[in-house]
This record gives structure tokens, sequence and C-alpha cells, in this order.
């Protein structure tokens, strides 16, 4: 599939991007792979990984999220020589990733490198790359990582060629309660401290290291944002995530980014895939208005009945949270609480309106109110959960989310292409607070 993608790419004359997180593992001599190893690291390894809490190790077992020694001679040289050579194998990628492992919290904390920043380290990995690309006549362009602990530019260190370089802003820990448009003051940094930093959640914390980094360098940047990644599961109505993409779209010129990259699930259709839609359709035309995207999707889908399904998924959208699903703030909150018993009431009551037209709707369109069907059933479920933790009846809650994920694995053959169940239940352990049972 991905030669086939390539083709595709180099047929339309599109910019191809290509790799990400795996240069660390990849300088380990471990192929990229979210999942924990099988075997412990060698002694030849160990000396490679990042020191933490004074033990060399895979980070939580992980190779693809465990950092190097940055400030060790070998663990730089294979770094870089893992990129060098991919740009040099692949001169199909115009624009190549090259970041250092995700997670946070994890860097070592060696002597050697605790006498400079992260960041720093990055940006001198980064200028051996270039200098060993402009000596092989490799044109290839990097893009540099904002992102954790790479939020905070660097102390000491420069690009010497930044022109080969672009920014890429990801802020993975902020809110989608809001876009980009209702900003306010920007704060100064938030004060940086070795495996101890907390993400920024607010638009304004999050902007202030874009700003930051774009005082040192005035160059190409774009957002690697998040809306459909695991915020909109929170936003059960889908519009208000929908709404929030077409308002961060087009206040992106002003905060001076030049483009967009949704780090997302590839299935986000449930209850449809406005969100999706709407961000293809505003990226194309910024002017685009929302309320015409709205009436020209749900028209299409639901024909007749388009205003009182868009009625029923905007009352979702106004009472759920895109935050609370993601993990942020209070678990106990009374007042979200009531919200979710609201939305259970009003999804069974909408279930007897969808079950209605099943039995009349036209053909082509049985598809968009199954979903309809299936995802009341979904709200009414997740909900009886999400209330009982948000009211603090914390005995309730194991019962009631184990309800929900068989439900939603149960049905996972018929509706598949929709919903990616794996991510919906890893989101609701990670960051709701929710637990996944082991025996099922």
């Amino acid at each position: 599939m991905c030669r086939q993608i390539d083709q595709a790419i180099a047929c339309r004359g599109l910019l191809h991007h290509r790799v990400g997180h795996g240069w660390t593992s990849k300088a380990m001599g471990i192929p990229y792979a979210c999942a924990p190893a099988k075997m412990a690291p060698s002694k030849e390894q160990r000396l490679l990984l990042a020191q933490v809490n004074g033990v060399r190790d895979f980070w939580e077992e992980i190779p693809s999220n465990t950092n190097l020694c940055y400030s060790n001679p070998m663990a730089q040289c294979a770094f870089i020589k893992g990129v060098t050579e991919y740009a040099a194998n692949h001169p199909e990628v115009d624009y190549l990733h090259v970041w250092l492992a995700d997670e946070y919290n994890n860097v070592c904390e060696c002597h050697s490198c605790r006498s400079t920043s992260l960041t720093d380290q990055y940006i001198s990995l980064l200028n051996e790359i270039d200098s060993a690309l402009v000596q092989s006549g490799i044109s290839t362009h990097i893009v540099l990582l904002l992102y954790q602990e790479l939020l905070w530019p660097p102390v000491r260190q420069k690009l010497v060629h930044p022109e080969r370089f672009t920014l890429m802003f990801a802020p993975i820990s902020r809110t989608f309660n809001r876009s980009y448009s209702c900003r306010g003051p920007i704060p100064n940094l938030m004060p940086y401290r070795r495996n101890q930093i907390v993400l920024p959640h607010t638009l304004e914390e999050n902007i202030a290291f874009l700003e930051a980094w774009k005082a040192g360098y005035d160059t190409d940047s774009f957002v690697y944002d998040y809306p459909l990644g695991r915020a909109h599961y929170g936003d059960l109505g889908y519009h208000h995530i929908a709404r929030i993409i077409s308002s961060d779209i087009k206040e992106l010129s002003s905060l001076k980014l030049n483009g967009y990259i949704s780090c997302q699930e590839l299935r986000a259709a449930l209850p449809n895939a406005f969100p999706n839609y709407v961000m293809g359709r505003t990226l194309w035309n910024k002017n685009l208005s929302f309320e015409i995207l709205e009436e020209e999707y749900y028209s299409a889908l639901y024909g007749s009945d388009w205003s009182t399904v868009k009625e029923y998924l905007l009352k979702l959208s106004s009472l759920t949270s895109c935050d609370y699903f993601n993990g942020i703030g209070p678990r106990y909150n009374p007042e979200q609480a009531a919200r979710y018993k609201e939305v259970e009431f009003l999804s069974g009551e909408f279930h007897l309106y969808i079950k209605q037209r099943l039995d009349t709707a036209e053909p082509f369109r049985k598809i968009f109110f199954s979903l309809l069907d299936y995802h009341t059933e979904y709200c009414i479920l997740i909900t009886k959960a999400l209330e009982a933790q948000a009211a603090g009846r914390v005995s309730e809650v194991p019962e009631l989310w184990n309800t929900f994920m068989n439900f939603i694995r149960m049905h996972e053959p018929e509706f598949q292409p929709y919903l990616d169940v794996y991510r919906v239940l890893e989101v609701g352990t990670k960051y709701t607070g929710f637990s996944l049972d082991i025996e099922r």
C-alpha cells in the first residue's frame, strides 16, 4: 500500500513527508515498534540509552519511546548515520521528519547531558545531519519537531542552514474546547525542569512556545495538530470538533503557520465524517463558511432529515467535553456529570426516531442512518460510565465501562470502518481514567 501511495504522490506532484519517531530505536539497531521489547537491551545497546533514575534501560520497555544519551559520541554517530543513509536511499521523500523518542520526562540525566538542554543537543544533531547531506549533495528538507521537551527553544545552539529546515509545531496537550481564534494574552514560557516538565494545556501556553521558536527562526513552519487523534472521542456530536477545526485552519496565517497536518485515526466516522470533510474543504479554501459546509454535508447524508439530525448532534456536542475525555481537568465534575446524564436521555429519545427512519430511508442513505442508530446506543453506554465517574460514584464505573467496551467489541466487525475500537479504549484508559479489563 505504501508503494502505491508513493506513486500516487509522485503522479500528482504532492510534497512527500515521511518518518517521524523511530530514529532512536534505529540507532539501537532495533526496528521501530510501539510495543514492549522481547529482550532486555544488550550491553552495547545500554551504553547508547538515556540514563533515567540512575538506570540505562528501555523506557517502559519500549525501545521506540527510549531516548539516547545524546552526549555519547557513539549514540550521536548512530543517530546521524540512520537519518543520512535513509535520506540517500529515499530520494522520493521531500520532507524527512527527524524526531526524537516519544513520551516525555524520559531524557538522559547523566552529567554530560545535564550540562546542556535536550533541544540544544537536538539542534547539534540536526546540524551534523545537514552537514552530511550537504557533502553528499542531498537536498532533502528536514522537519524539526516542537513537541514535549522540544517545545523549549535551544539556549546555545543555532541551525547553521535554517533554510533546509521546517518547524513543525505539535501542541499535543492543548485544549480542544477552544480554537486558536479564542486565544488571550500570551504568557511567559513555563520553566523547564529536566524530567519534571508539565505539558501546557491552554492555547496561550502552547502558543508562547511557538512564538519563542519563531523569534529565533522566522522560517517555514506548520502545525501538526490532534483534533481527531483523541479529543474527538469526547465530542459525541462531532459538531464542536468540526467547528474547532474550521476556526483553527482559518487562524493559521495569524500564527505564521503555512500548513496543517492532522495526527489522527483514519477511522473517525462515528456518527459521521463531518470533521474530516470540514478539514479537507477548508484547507483547500479557508474562506468557506462553516454553515455552508454544514448544510452541504448533512443534507447529502440525511436528505430531508438533515436539520433534525444536525440539531440533535449539535446538542450532544454542547453537552459533552473534548477536554474531559482527553484527561484535562479534574475527574470529579458534578456539572459535567449532569450534562452526561442529559446526553443519555436525549440519545434514548433519538434512538426511537432513527429506528423509524431506517425503515423508510433511501437505500443509499441507510448506512448513514445505521451509523446514527449504532451511535445512539454507543452514546447511552459511554455516558453512563462517564456520568458515574464525573459524579464520583467510583464503585459503579468499572462495570459500566466494561459494558461499553464489550458492546463496541461485539459490533466491531460491522462498524470497523467507522470506529477505531482499539483507540477509543486506549484513550479511555490512558487519559479519561477508566480501567481496561484483563479477562474478557
